[in-house]
């Protein structure tokens, strides 16, 4: 088994997305095997398979002009092994090739399925957090990689929206005088699914609700609205 060769986090806009559908295509496959993986293990519950984006399209429509997708490559080549190589440009310019084994995307918090939070409640939702089935690429932290460098860019848009506009009522005062920001990040998750996943990278439940009829569910299921605030200085 060839070791992989897996660059760091290439973090991509919209724009970047629609001039490049093959890597567009790609995460869309890639998300639809991940979420029917996540469900095979219950069939009289869930149809499968799971098509999370049934087209490009619907992918680019989930960013919205505004959200952001983390991917990772790997870019060793496996004599006798057929699969097809993307390109995406990373944050130093360079042209990186390989095969996509993970994503994650964060978009602006809208409130849950319900639209219930909406007017309230602020942040970013992370969405789409897929990682390759091969177990080469299983249990090594590649989602945490992913959702690390996503952070960090959202961390720096909430600083700078926050110096820009000076909102002084968006950050509090710490004992040593320096002035901090708070980012919220949200997440829409089966409770049954990934419920436990997400609690153990420090995220609470807000609220939870029973829906059926979505999601490929056959029955109902319990959907969890969580939440982690992120700390930042100023």
């Amino acid at each position: 088994m060839a070791t992989p060769i897996l660059t760091m986090p290439i973090l991509l806009s919209p724009t970047d997305l629609n001039a490049n559908p093959k890597l567009t295509n790609h995460i869309a496959v890639l998300a639809n095997a991940a979420f029917t993986r996540s469900q095979e293990a219950d069939p009289e519950k869930w149809y499968l398979p799971s098509i999370r984006f049934p087209d490009t399209q619907s992918l680019l429509d989930m960013l919205g002009p505004r959200g952001v997708m983390a991917v990772m490559l790997d870019e060793a080549h496996v004599e006798g092994e057929e699969v097809p190589f993307v390109e995406a440009v990373d944050g130093d310019g360079q042209v990186r090739k390989g095969r996509l084994v993970a994503c994650a995307a964060a978009v602006p918090w809208r409130g849950g399925w319900s639209k219930e939070g909406a007017q309230t409640e602020k942040g970013w939702e992370i969405k789409a957090v897929c990682v390759d089935g091969d177990a080469r690429f299983l249990k090594r932290g590649l989602a945490v990689k992913l959702l690390g460098s996503l952070e960090e860019c959202l961390v720096g848009k909430e600083r700078e929206a926050l110096r820009q506009s000076a909102l002084d009522g968006a950050s509090c005062g710490s004992g040593d005088g320096r002035r901090k920001g708070v980012l919220s990040l949200w997440i829409l998750a089966a409770e049954c699914i990934n419920g436990a996943y997400w609690r153990k990278r420090g995220y609470e439940a807000v609220r939870k609700s029973v829906h059926s009829g979505i999601w490929s569910c056959k029955t109902s299921f319990e959907m969890v609205v969580l939440r982690r605030d992120v700390e930042f200085e100023m």
